[in-house]
């Protein structure tokens, strides 16, 4: 069964996403990718501990649409 993504109202002062499964959704890609393009350091993502990822959806946006360099 496919996990849900977790993100939060875009009515709050944040516009984090939460998890790679939210994450994909947003660049529009499968979680595989995600894990991929974190391993190259091309996603504007944050680290939480060891396990979480987090980023904001505007940098995401701006990334899926060229506008953030990579690494």
């Amino acid at each position: 069964m496919a996990k849900a993504a977790q993100t939060y109202p875009e009515d709050d002062v944040s516009d984090i996403v939460w998890g790679a499964h939210g994450i994909a959704a947003v660049i529009g890609t499968d979680v595989a990718r995600v894990y991929y393009l974190i391993r190259l350091g091309r996603l504007p993502i944050r680290r939480l501990g060891h396990r979480t990822i987090a980023a904001s959806r505007r940098r995401l946006l701006e990334y899926a649409a060229g506008e953030l360099p990579t690494a």
